[in-house]
This record gives C-alpha cells, structure tokens and sequence, in this order.
C-alpha cells in the first residue's frame, strides 16, 4: 500500500465514521479531537502522519493535561506510572468495547511518553508499515480512533491522581491493573 492509498482509506473512514478532522497536507496529517469522560479539559487529541513507510499515529491529552504536568516540581510518580502501563500494555485485548471487538492479540503495541520538546504532552504512540496498514486496515483506524482514545481517557484517573497527590501509587498501579484488564 503506498502513503496517498492509506490517506484515501484514513479519510474516507473517517468520514464514515462521522469523525471530523482538520486534514494538514502541507504536513501530510490529519488533526482530530475527541470528547473525553476523565481527560482534563474533557478532550483528547489524535494526529495521524503519514511518513514514507508507515503512519505514525499519536493520540494525546490536551493543553489543559500539559499545563498539569509542567506545574509538578517532581514527576518521578508519572515516569513510574508510565513506565508500569508500558510494561503492562502489550497482551492487552484493548479493542475501544470491552473485548467485544476484537480478540487478544499483539497486532498494535503503542507506546505512552512524556514529550520532551517543552509541551509536555503525555502521549500514546504507535506506528504501522503500509504493508502492514493493507492487511488491517480496517482494524488499524479502529485502534487508531477508538481504542487509543478510549484507553488514554481511563488511564487519566490513574495518570492525574497520582501526579497530583490524589492517588497513592500503588492504587493507581491497581486501577490501572483494572483498565488493562477490562
């Protein structure tokens, strides 16, 4: 599958699925929000890019997220958390419905991280070959636009009660414990 079949695929679900976007062409990306339960500011955002080889697909907590975490003088709680959700992620079934979707596997391994370009932006990331991308696609947008942002919210309780005091740790390693295996 080559970048231009891809971007045709991504927009046309994304119209399907009523998913509105900003598409960037000067950056070959497109730009969407979702409506979050337990985000900060009620939101999250995807920006999907599409690369020579591969889509490199993140989804990410918004501003009000990123001004949260640069307030901490101390963010050894999140590097642990993130580095326990990381660890913790790869058999997930995640599929955006409880498993009702899809079945278990290791098709997508994202990856969560604190950005580190000044915007601390908590996000999660996964890439996919467009070979890869031809086999899947329809399960690829699915992950993308779904599972990701769904997932991302949940850990929000867990992710922002502990960096900020709410949380003791080791009941956020449980919660998120709880969401994974969900």
């Amino acid at each position: 599958m080559t970048k231009e079949t891809a971007q045709s695929y991504i927009s046309s679900y994304l119209k399907q699925n009523f998913i509105p976007y900003d598409d960037k062409s000067v950056d070959d990306c497109f730009v969407m929000q979702f409506v979050a339960k337990y985000s900060p500011d009620s939101k999250l955002e995807c920006s999907i890019y599409f690369r020579e080889t591969r889509i490199d697909a993140l989804v990410y907590y918004s501003k009000g997220a990123s001004l949260n975490i640069s307030q901490q003088q101390d963010l050894s709680k999140l590097f642990r958390l993130i580095n326990y959700i990381n660890a913790n992620l790869c058999p997930c079934p995640y599929d955006g419905m409880g498993g009702e979707l899809y079945e278990s596997n290791y098709m997508f391994n994202p990856v969560l991280y604190l950005t580190e370009d000044g915007h601390n932006d908590l996000t999660f990331y996964v890439n996919l070959d467009y070979d890869f991308f031809e086999v899947a696609p329809l399960e690829a947008c699915d992950f993308i636009t779904a599972a990701m942002p769904d997932l991302l919210d949940e850990l929000a309780v867990p992710i922002f009660g502990a960096l900020l005091g709410i949380t003791e740790m080791e009941n956020a390693f449980h919660m998120v414990d709880k969401i994974l295996d969900e």
